[in-house]
């Protein structure tokens, strides 16, 4: 976006170099749950929920225009038919949160066609509970129950159901809760922005000691965002193999040279050092997102 109105580019199209490295455009990202008002309050108004309702607004009209063309050149037929759009939402949005994202839906496009419908269907630990049950129709049976955690981008739901039919033959499975869904805002996206913090925090440092040795390199917070953005989405993806669960991890430092260390600032051959505790969530934040989810969903459940 180069100003508050004006719309310069969604989705992939604004890794474009030309787009990403324009100094008069700013990019938003991650704003999905700040249409939820009280996330935004607890961002000391650094945004406001109208501000969060334009770029909402702004994406989901260009998702519209570009569903819209690929129907209408390859399934012309079927979008002169009867559409039925579903959305589904974060667990933990309340009904004003719900109230504004299907405003903006409609200012959006969809459901303008005479026969396009749209409805907010299911909560995202809802959906993914289908889906898993869909998906394992061949395994899964009448009355197993599923408990599925939907582990994302800004949030973690738990969702806790039983099968109540046979499916197969491409039927939708039919489920049943077995306790209210529960989610906190926990999510990867936390986890980015944790170490885009120690970054800034340990390069700025870097700066101060050294201004001779760093006078090629770009603001802490331009090549903590390009540190990000690369390499540590490669170690925070890769968890759980070999390349992921290297006792630390190491990041080159772009303007920096390679034979130069501080180990003060985390720094060794030219590269940023740090193990996978160093960008865990305070201690204060993430047990508190899991205790909330475990005493919430396990007392009626699982006693």
């Amino acid at each position: 976006m180069n100003d508050l109105t004006s719309l310069s580019s969604w989705g992939f199209k604004c890794e474009d170099p030309d787009e990403y490295d324009d100094p008069d455009k700013t990019q938003r990202k991650w704003f999905k749950l700040l249409l939820d008002e009280n996330v935004v309050k607890d961002m000391s108004s650094k945004y406001t929920v109208e501000k969060v309702e334009k770029w909402y607004q702004d994406f989901l009209s260009k998702l519209y225009e570009h569903i819209e063309s690929i129907m209408i050149t390859q399934q012309g037929d079927l979008w002169k038919g009867k559409v039925q759009f579903l959305f589904s939402v974060p667990t933990t949005w309340n009904q004003a949160t719900l109230n504004r994202y299907q405003q903006a839906i409609k200012k959006a496009g969809f459901g303008k066609e005479k026969r396009h419908n749209v409805s907010i269907s299911w909560t995202e630990a809802q959906a993914a509970a289908i889906y898993t049950a869909k998906d394992r129709e061949h395994t899964l049976q009448k009355n197993d129950v599923l408990l599925i955690c939907d582990a994302g981008g800004g949030t973690t739901d738990l969702a806790i159901l039983e099968q109540t039919s046979n499916i197969g033959n491409g039927e939708v499975p039919q489920l049943k809760e077995l306790d209210k869904v529960v989610g906190v805002e926990a999510g990867s996206t936390r986890i980015d922005d944790a170490f885009y913090k120690l970054a800034v925090e340990r390069l700025m440092l870097l700066r101060e000691r050294h201004p001779q040795k760093t006078d090629r390199m770009d603001d802490p917070e331009t090549t903590a965002e390009q540190m990000m953005r690369g390499k540590f989405q490669t170690y925070k993806c890769s968890l759980g193999t070999k390349i992921g669960d290297l006792p630390e991890y190491k990041i080159k430092i772009a303007g920096l040279g390679s034979s130069f260390s501080d180990p003060e600032c985390g720094v060794m051959s030219g590269q940023l050092v740090f193990s996978r505790y160093s960008c865990a969530l305070p201690e204060r934040e993430s047990p508190r997102a899991t205790d909330q989810v475990s005493k919430e969903g396990d007392d009626e459940v699982f006693r």
